[in-house]
């Protein structure tokens, strides 16, 4: 009996030594050491922040970040919390009817900036300028910038050229997007001279979204004297048509009959601007119908 006690105790030591030093959750590679398996720790918990916000992510112990850049957990009231969720889901109506009742609440100038860039979005200019005054501002955003853009989407040529002179002469950043949508609308019924005199009037290079746009409209209207003397006046800008301008050229000459111009705008492309496959399907077929040849689909 005593045999037999000493026998167990030996198993039963040697089973809990075995279950220690090889436990299931550790793994045991082909070469090395047992490797220990290694537990999340639990996460922080700031004692400053209030557990019951979800819009915060904490990110160490001694910095803290809004999940949304829209957020202010700590600094607006919650006038000014309801108004920012209003702008951004665009319900700008409500906005405006909580700013002129609760305007005694709002007094940061972000949340006025951010309800500016929302209503400049629709053109809604009379709006902004209301803003500023019903808010009780300590300091006062500079909204001109959202005024600009608010003429330009509301269609006022004269109060952008206006706003946007003066921005430029107290050295406003403008959004370049917004320089762009403005010269959209100030040349949309231009020629190509009064073109290029409000592109150097402003200082704005256009884009080549607006160049595509543009080039466009003329081959539409059978202007194409003043087609090329517009890509002499990008490439004047440093600018270099790209493919799809230069292929609007290859099918307005096709369809005319004019292929040898055709073939002269195909011909002058370089790397890394090359001719799509259209403009040599359109060539060729054209080509083998002058020659009587059988037309290709």
């Amino acid at each position: 009996a005593r045999r037999s006690a000493t026998r167990l105790a030996r198993f039963v030591k040697e089973a809990e030594f075995s279950s220690k030093t090889f436990s299931r959750s550790c793994f045991i590679p082909l070469y090395g050491t047992c490797r220990p398996p290694v537990h999340s720790l639990p996460k922080y918990q700031h004692p400053l922040s209030n557990p019951n916000m979800q819009n915060q992510q904490v990110i160490s112990r001694d910095k803290k970040v809004p999940a949304d850049r829209l957020d202010f957990p700590n600094t607006l009231s919650p006038v000014e919390i309801r108004v920012v969720e209003l702008t951004k889901y665009n319900r700008l109506n409500e906005m405006m009817y909580l700013f002129k009742k609760e305007s005694n609440a709002i007094s940061h100038s972000t949340v006025v900036a951010q309800a500016a860039r929302a209503l400049a979005r629709q053109g809604r200019t009379e709006d902004i300028k209301s803003l500023v005054d019903m808010a009780e501002l300590k300091t006062v955003p500079d909204l001109k910038p959202m005024l600009f853009y608010s003429n330009v989407v509301e269609g006022n040529v004269e109060g952008a050229k206006e706003l946007l002179t003066t921005l430029r002469e107290n050295g406003t950043f403008i959004a370049p997007s917004h320089q762009q949508e403005f010269l959209k609308l100030v040349t949309k019924d231009a020629t190509a001279d009064e073109m290029v005199k409000i592109a150097k009037e402003f200082d704005i290079v256009p884009s080549l979204a607006l160049h595509d746009t543009y080039v466009d409209a003329l081959l539409e209207n059978d202007q194409i004297d003043m087609a090329n003397e517009y890509l002499n006046f990008m490439r004047s800008l440093g600018t270099e048509p790209d493919n799809r301008i230069l292929n609007k050229f290859i099918f307005y000459y096709v369809e005319k009959g004019e292929l040898q111009a055709a073939e002269d705008v195909l011909m002058s492309m370089k790397p890394p601007i090359r001719p799509n496959l259209d403009s040599f399907h359109k060539l060729t077929a054209a080509y083998a119908l002058q020659n009587n040849g059988p037309k290709i689909d």
